[in-house]
């Protein structure tokens, strides 16, 4: 007769649990990602997100002189606050960016 294999089950504390559970969530265990992909045409979307997201944007705020990229204030402004700076028209702008991003 064969020896049952003893298994042990690594048990979490409860507080573990909790916060695994609250921080991934069961998106996590199923692979999908938890966080969505940022819009380009979002008015709150934030420039480094834009450059992060979006890197071939950049080229169009330099062809417009714009210091954006690479400012440290980046992470404050978006879109809107750039073109009202700059004087630009907002939605020709957002249609350079778009073209720019290919979407």
């Amino acid at each position: 007769m064969r020896a049952k294999k003893r298994t042990t089950r690594r048990r979490e504390s409860g507080f573990l649990t909790v916060i695994n559970r609250t921080l991934w969530g069961t998106a996590a265990c199923t692979g999908y990602r938890v966080m969505k992909r940022a819009k380009i045409d979002d008015p709150d979307l934030p420039l480094t997100v834009l450059f992060k997201d979006w890197p071939q944007t950049a080229a169009v705020f330099i062809r417009h002189r714009m210091l954006c990229y690479g400012c440290p204030i980046a992470p404050f402004h978006t879109v809107i606050d750039s073109c009202r700076e700059y004087e630009l028209d907002e939605q020709a702008f957002r249609a350079e960016l778009r073209a720019a991003a290919g979407l």
